[in-house]
């Protein structure tokens, strides 16, 4: 069975892989701290027979003529490294820890790494590193537990050490089999069309435009009062489920779609969850990487109360669960959601009968594709929930990351609080966040001439103060400068260069005033129109300004059939704007050159154009 094609997972994981060599995002690291006084020799022998059992880990990858293929080597050099670091702080064995963590594997020679270090005489560190494409969180467990039972059958001398162990690669073949059956139509086709129309929601208003893998962690523990509170929770008629996990597995996805609908304001979201694909014993026995991940949809409304949402989540998981099958995920189906949920339902027991605990070693390094990744889990058998957020750099950057938290948590305490309570009803903002946010004082820097550059000092001084709300919509300084930089982008792709004229004919809304600093970002000229203008005037000053292009609305666009001046529609173009890049342009802007045309009523015969030049305009503006 070797010279296997690979599982979707295990495609995913190599693409990305590919795509990102040098990027350990895929290390799947423990550290199980063991607090007894081991036999050197018998663990060492005791790694070697877990090797020579475990096909997963004797698994190599290669490429041929461009496609990846997966055998399982006979044998592999598997002597365990023994460190002995007796001599060393604390802080020294994380940092090599950490740093070790991050090694690149090359998986044409070995998908692991691992070391066994003493602390103390009676203190060990069992370091296991494998590539996330032989491995799950389950497999974590399965392994650690037969180097365990091999460990204590050697101690032991007991004749029998071995114990059965299933091979991945009658997972791999099964899946395959499941991928090309007939039968499988129907799924593929729920799939396809559950994701139509679904686009992955900006958390923060920001987009990985970078491709960036860099990611922080943060752990937090819920505690003993919360997790009591949420199994309360979960023992509700109505809330209740087939097992306590799957129940708390929903209750946390309810948490979850809130939280990226307050912080993103999107509506209908995805988030990626893994089904576990163990449907057999001897798969539930099998060390390898089993789960896949599909989309959990929902669509949030502002009016919904907790329990709503809740009740429609455990709906759309059991179909979920119906749909989420060997082999059914692919490429369209991952590029679904950025946000993701895992809730770890494995633990590590103890080692030998000696007390152990376990670390799982971030290598600061997530999916691409991947902006936030929440995982719940009890790994140490505590009977406390901790939560783990993976935070994309590229979106929480700053502050941002200590905010989530924040916002996140409150997300949870209000749900504990009261479930019949509006989702809306709790602000996610501390009062320190809400006195940045709503008091900051506005240091106009008098020094300066160009409304531009002091309108760019106060988005890098006061990035969070509100700058502008027009109906729900409500824009920090920050928000309307990306928002702003991006339509200039735009704009400047579509041949806007300094000088041209540009008119804005549209209703007195967020976008006329994005429109306004776009344009005056690329040194254009803007020709402000009323929108209740008649549709001749329109037209003449159109033509008399000898406008290149004009921004307008969907509404207002049929007022402009007659015109031969570009036109502009800035709401049906909205999705490609914000794909554009948000850094400021950097244009200079000539204090002599126009700013815009301001056209006179015309009451005594056609409009009459009046110049202001970027000078007058900056004396208007800081003089008011």
């Amino acid at each position: 069975m070797n010279n296997l094609r690979l599982t979707k997972s295990q495609f995913s994981i190599w693409m990305g892989q590919q795509l990102n060599p040098e990027s350990p995002l895929y290390n799947m690291a423990h550290a199980f701290g063991i607090y007894d006084t081991l036999n050197l020799e018998n663990f060492r022998e005791a790694f070697k027979l877990l090797i020579e059992q475990s096909d997963a880990l004797r698994m190599v990858f290669y490429d041929e003529n461009g496609e990846p293929f997966q055998k399982v080597l006979p044998t592999i050099n598997c002597e365990l490294e023994v460190l002995d670091f007796s001599d060393k702080e604390e802080v020294e064995i994380q940092d090599y820890l950490k740093s070790r963590s991050k090694n690149i594997f090359n998986l044409g020679v070995c998908v692991f790494d691992s070391v066994l270090i003493k602390v103390k005489n009676d203190h060990f560190i069992w370091f296991l590193n494998i590539h996330h494409i032989a491995t799950d969180a389950k497999s974590s467990t399965i392994l650690y537990d037969l180097i365990k039972d091999y460990y204590r059958k050697i101690n032991k001398g007991d004749d029998q050490i071995l114990t059965h162990v299933p091979q991945f690669q009658t997972y791999i073949q099964y899946e395959l089999e499941q991928g090309v059956a007939d039968n499988k139509r129907d799924i593929k086709d729920y799939w396809q069309k559950k994701i139509k129309g679904l686009k992955t929601p900006e958390l923060y208003g920001r987009k990985n435009i970078s491709q960036n893998t860099e990611a922080h962690r943060v752990i937090i523990p819920l505690g003993k009062e919360r997790t009591d509170k949420l199994k309360v929770i979960a023992q509700q008629p109505g809330i209740r489920c087939w097992t306590q996990d799957l129940t708390l597995f929903n209750i946390f996805s309810s948490i979850l779609f809130v939280y990226v609908y307050r912080v993103s304001g999107q509506n209908k979201l995805a988030i990626g969850a893994p089904s576990h694909n163990r449907i057999n014993k001897n798969f539930k026995e099998t060390p390898g990487l089993f789960i896949e991940f599909f989309p959990l949809i929902e669509t949030i409304d502002s009016d919904d109360t907790y329990i709503e949402v809740l009740k429609r989540v455990i709906i759309e998981t059991n179909n979920y669960l119906r749909f989420a099958q060997s082999g059914m995920s692919n490429t369209e189906l991952n590029k679904s959601y950025n946000v993701v949920l895992n809730f770890i339902n494995t633990n590590f027991s103890d080692f030998n009968g000696s007390k152990m605990i376990s670390e799982w070693i971030h290598p600061d390094h997530i999916d691409v594709g991947h902006d936030l990744r929440c995982h719940v889990y009890d790994m140490d058998a505590s009977g406390e929930l901790s939560i783990i957020l993976d935070l994309n750099e590229s979106i929480f950057n700053g502050d941002l990351k200590n905010q989530a938290v924040s916002h996140f948590l409150s997300v949870i305490d209000a749900f504990i609080s009261d479930i019949n309570h509006p989702i809306l009803e709790q602000s996610l903002a501390t009062d320190i966040n809400e006195q940045e946010f709503l008091s900051s004082k506005i240091e106009i820097p008098s020094d300066q001439n160009s409304i531009l550059s002091a309108f760019e000092i106060i988005v890098n001084t006061t990035p969070n103060t509100v700058a502008l709300q027009f109906n729900d919509e409500t824009l920090t300084y920050k928000g309307l400068n990306k928002r702003a930089n991006q339509l200039a982008n735009f704009l400047k792709n579509h041949g806007v260069v300094s000088e041209d004229k540009i008119a804005l004919y549209n209703y007195r809304n967020s976008d006329y005033i994005i429109s306004v600093l776009a344009v005056m970002k690329l040194g254009a000229v803007f020709i402000p129109i009323a929108s209740d203008q008649p549709s001749e005037r329109v037209g003449f000053i159109l033509s008399n300004a000898k406008c290149k292009l004009v921004l307008t609305n969907t509404d207002l666009k049929k007022n402009l059939i007659d015109t031969k001046v570009q036109i502009l529609d800035v709401s049906i173009n909205r999705e490609t704007i914000q794909d554009e890049f948000s850094e400021n342009l950097n244009i200079n802007q000539d204090l002599d050159k126009l700013a815009y045309v301001l056209y006179t009523s015309g009451s005594t015969g056609n409009p009459k154009g009046v110049l202001i030049s970027n000078r007058a305009l900056s004396n208007y503006i800081f003089w008011a």
